[in-house]
C-alpha cells in the first residue's frame, strides 16, 4: 500500500522505517533538505547499537497531498493546529487517517474532517532523532490504535508483517480511557523531565523527583479519570525508556515551542471546569511556559 507520513521528526522517521518493510512510504517534511536526504539515503534506525537502513521516498509538505491509501500525521500538536487552521484540504484525498499527537486538544480538529476512517494512535515507544534521516529506537513499548471514526481494522492491518515486529501495534477499544491514560503519563513525565533537565529514568532513581512525580500524578488524576493501574504503567514506561529524553525536554533544549498547552493546559482547563485548583500542575505549566519564553 501507499502510505504517507506527515512529519519528519523522531516518530515520523520511526514509523516510516518500520512501515517501509511492507509498504511504499512517503515522508512529507517541512524542508526540502530533509526530503532530499531521506530520498537519497533512506531512513537509518539505531536499535541497541544495531543500525539498519531502509529506502523511503520523501517530499516537502504543501497545502495538498496526493492520494495515499493511508496518511499518518506525526507532527507535534502545535504544528497540527497550524496545518488545520491553514487548510484541511491536505487530508481530503486520503481515506484513512491516523493521528499520533500527545494531549487531547486536537480532538476538536478531527471533528471537522469527513474522511472515511480516522484513527488515533497512542505511542509508547521512545525515539530520538539523530539526524534528518536517522532515528534511535530508545525504548520499545506498544502503539495503541483506536477508532475516532469508522472501523479500526484497516489501520491495524497496515502494521502486519514480519518487518513490523519492532513496532508492536494493538487495538485500544476505549478511546477516551486510552487518551486519558496517555495524557496523564505525558502530564507527569514531560514537564518534570523538561524542568529538571533529566532523562526519563532519573525520575525513578532520584527519590525526591519520584516524590514530586507521585504528587503530580495524584493531582492530575483528580480531574482526569484513569484506571488504578495507570501509576504502575507510568513507572514501567519510565523504566523502559530510562535513557530517553522526553519530547518536551528536547524541545526546550532546541529552543522550540513545546506541547505544554495541549497537555497540562488541557488538564488545567478540566480543573477549571470542575472548580478545582491544581497548584503543582499550575506551577509546572507556568515553569515550562517560562522556559519557552526564554527562546
Amino acid at each position: 500500500m501507499k502510505i504517507g507520513i506527515v512529519g519528519g521528526g523522531s516518530i515520523g522517521l520511526l514509523f516510516g522505517y518500520y512501515l517501509a518493510s511492507e509498504h511504499e512510504v512517503i515522508i512529507h517534511t517541512r524542508t526540502k533538505e530533509q526530503a532530499n536526504n531521506i530520498t537519497q539515503y533512506g531512513i537509518t534506525i539505531d536499535d541497541k547499537g544495531k543500525k539498519e537502513t531502509r529506502m523511503v521516498k520523501a517530499a516537502t509538505l504543501n497545502s495538498k497531498i496526493d492520494f495515499h491509501d493511508a496518511l499518518i500525521i506525526a507532527v507535534k500538536q502545535y504544528d497540527l493546529e497550524m496545518i488545520m487552521n491553514d487548510s484541511v484540504v491536505i487530508f481530503q484525498n486520503n481515506p484513512m487517517l491516523l493521528f499520533l499527537q500527545n494531549g487531547m486538544s486536537h480532538l476538536k480538529f478531527l471533528e471537522q474532517l469527513d474522511n472515511e476512517l480516522i484513527g488515533i494512535g497512542i505511542v509508547e515507544h521512545g525515539a530520538m532523532k539523530i539526524s534528518s534521516n536517522s532515528v534511535k529506537h530508545t525504548g520499545k513499548g506498544l502503539t495503541r490504535i483506536c477508532a475516532f471514526k469508522g472501523e479500526v481494522e484497516p489501520l491495524l492491518s497496515l502494521f502486519s508483517g514480519t518487518g513490523m515486529k519492532g513496532l508492536q501495534v494493538i487495538e485500544e477499544h476505549n478511546l477516551l480511557n486510552s487518551m486519558h491514560k496517555k495524557l496523564v503519563i505525558n502530564s507527569v513525565i514531560n514537564p518534570l523531565t523538561a524542568l529538571f533537565q533529566v532523562e526519563n529514568g532519573k525520575l525513578l532513581s532520584n527519590p525526591f523527583y519520584l516524590e514530586i512525580m507521585k504528587d503530580l500524578f495524584e493531582e492530575v488524576i483528580s480531574v482526569i479519570p484513569v484506571r488504578e493501574e495507570t501509576w504502575n504503567h507510568l513507572l514501567l514506561i519510565c523504566e523502559n525508556t530510562s535513557n530517553n529524553r522526553s519530547s518536551m525536554l528536547k524541545d526546550i533544549d532546541l529552543h522550540k515551542a513545546t506541547e505544554i498547552d495541549s497537555i497540562l493546559g488541557y488538564v488545567l482547563e478540566q480543573a477549571n471546569q470542575q472548580h478545582k485548583t491544581l497548584k503543582l500542575t499550575k506551577f509546572l505549566y507556568s515553569a515550562i511556559k517560562g522556559l519557552e519564553k526564554r527562546r
